[in-house]
């Protein structure tokens, strides 16, 4: 089995299939469907990877891109600037250089600036947006349309509040829901259960007995109960 991607081929032999729809078969009943879920995220991983081979060869070259703006970054006016291409340019020591960018634990893109003897880390598409897109109503986050986080383009970025980003993650499919996430602590079989035949002051179908029920706290029943969890699931 195989599949092309930009003249790259991945192969897996006959032999590595068979175990991988052995292993598959023992978790699921639909390892066929399984098994076409991990190329497809593969492909996606790819797609990413060479996005940001791009985007670290871009953050090297040190000339303006085609129809790439700069504007001073607020509070380093004549030492950075910050493009729409996300980039950083530094203007220090009487020598202009396109900057290297980095990553940081949660897998933005970010850069070190220094003014004064004081070194302070921002985030590339924090500075892209408050450079260049208006936010009227003071919106708190920096929401990537896309969902790939190392694309800072002003193109792919909006201002938005927290809910906004959190919903917007979980319809790309970045960040699960329910019982989906890896966090649930309730499949969605028990959530049904829990809404269906609960009733919350019975001795014997009350909240306690179904948090003795599926070993979980209290509360964890009185929200999903009240549909303050899991609101995915009807």
């Amino acid at each position: 089995m195989f599949f092309v991607k930009e003249r790259k081929v991945i192969f897996m032999t006959v032999s590595e299939k068979k175990f991988l729809m052995t292993e598959l078969s023992k978790l699921t009943p639909n390892p066929e469907e399984k098994a076409k879920a991990i190329l497809e995220i593969f492909e996606q991983l790819y797609e990413e990877v060479k996005f940001l081979r791009g985007m670290l060869t871009l953050s090297t070259v040190q000339y303006d891109l085609p129809d790439e703006v700069w504007k001073d970054i607020k509070g380093y006016e004549g030492f950075y600037q910050v493009s729409t291409k996300g980039r950083i340019k530094s203007f220090q020591l009487d020598k202009v250089r396109i900057m290297k960018l980095c990553f940081d634990r949660g897998g933005y893109v970010h850069i070190v600036l220094s003014k004064n003897g004081k070194r302070k880390t921002h985030r590339i598409h924090i500075l892209v947006a408050k450079a260049f897109i208006p936010n009227p109503l003071n919106l708190p986050e920096v929401n990537h349309k896309n969902g790939n986080k190392w694309d800072c383009s002003v193109e792919n970025l909006e201002w938005s509040t927290r809910k906004q980003n959190q919903e917007h993650a979980v319809r790309l499919g970045l960040q699960k829901s329910g019982a989906d996430s890896h966090r649930a602590k309730l499949t969605e079989e028990q959530v049904r259960d829990i809404r269906e035949n609960c009733i919350p002051s019975d001795k014997v179908k009350g909240l306690h007995s179904f948090a003795r029920k599926y070993d979980v706290r209290l509360s964890v029943i009185q929200n999903v109960y009240h549909y303050r969890t899991y609101k995915n699931i009807k």
